[in-house]
């Protein structure tokens, strides 16, 4: 999603990145159902905005008939002449947008705990056999979401500041009883996650043994883009790194996940229904966040997150006055 700078209001709109570009997907769709002269411009609009709406939840319930557009739309937009593209501006540079994290307004958002190593090492413990037995996740909200280059606002109420170098996958279809060998169909794409936390409040919690809540659901940043599943070639095979002001914190690999988004989307949708938008955050890498390290944020830190062909997810925390 994305909005552009010299325009007003700033109305978010669904994009894709092609040569360093963002293409309008909506406006290059109108453009393409004008150059078929097939329609009246009413009811191109009125296409384009049921297919390509500015809102990424409403575009994956679109399903194939939404994807389809997208693509139609991508391929009309960066193969034809500019002088008769029914006069819209199709494709910006990136210095002319702001980029939005994804999705604004998920259904859900489960975070899972799927990497031995970082359980083992934030527990200073042996992992317990529940972990081993079933995919243990917290559910975190929709309204502190933020997207790459925004600032993360630390919360007045914590003093110890921590990123975590996750990614995720986002839900395309509705579904529920979910087979292993079918789950795969129902994952429209990834991202980076970053699970900002602030340790002392989410300590000091789950000594109830409950949560956790307000250690993590100020902020969570995702981002930058959403990678389509076709583009991603192996999920579970992909570098992962977390800079913090230049200086590499973090580095792991999707690879030592315990068990795959699949059997995690097999085993939530045992009598659940799951349907598009929902995020499932795969936790953290070993070794992927201060907790392990011994070190933490500080305030003006600006922490960049890399995980295979994804990108790169860049924040900045900022502490409370």
């Amino acid at each position: 999603m994305f909005t552009v700078n010299s325009s007003f209001p700033h109305v978010p709109r669904l994009g894709a990145l092609h040569n360093h570009q963002i293409i309008d997907l909506a406006a290059g769709y109108r453009s393409l159902l004008l150059a078929r002269e097939t329609c009246d411009i009413n009811v191109v609009h009125q296409f384009a905005a049921l297919y390509l709406p500015n809102d990424m939840k409403k575009f994956l319930e679109g399903g194939e008939l939404s994807l389809h557009a997208a693509k139609e739309a991508l391929q009309f937009a960066t193969t034809s002449s500019q002088d008769i593209l029914n006069h819209e501006k199709l494709s910006y540079h990136q210095d002319e947008v702001n980029i939005h994290a994804p999705i604004s307004n998920p259904p859900t958002i489960r975070d899972f705990i799927s990497f031995e190593e970082h359980y083992r090492n934030s527990l200073k413990a042996d992992v317990p056999q529940v972990w081993y037995d079933i995919p243990v996740y917290y559910k975190s909200v929709a309204s502190t979401l933020i997207g790459p280059d925004a600032t993360c606002h630390w919360p007045a109420y914590s003093e110890v500041m921590d990123y975590e170098l996750e990614f995720a996958c986002i839900i395309g279809k509705r579904g529920k009883d979910i087979p292993v060998e079918q789950a795969k169909e129902y994952v429209a794409g990834y991202f980076i996650y970053n699970d900002f936390s602030a340790r002392d409040t989410q300590l000091r919690e789950m000594e109830g043994k409950l949560g956790p809540a307000k250690g993590k659901d100020f902020c969570t940043a995702i981002g930058p883009y959403l990678v389509t599943a076709d583009e991603v070639p192996d999920p579970y095979n992909m570098e992962m790194t977390a800079k913090v002001n230049g200086e590499i914190w973090s580095k792991g690999n999707t690879n030592t996940m315990f068990r795959t988004f699949e059997e995690i989307i097999a085993y939530v949708s045992q009598s659940e229904t799951l349907v598009p938008g929902d995020i499932f955050g795969s936790g953290t890498v070993g070794n992927g966040c201060g907790l392990e390290l011994g070190k933490f944020l500080k305030n003006g830190d600006v922490i960049e997150l890399e995980v295979g062909n994804l990108g790169v997810l860049k924040n900045k925390v900022v502490t409370h006055q």
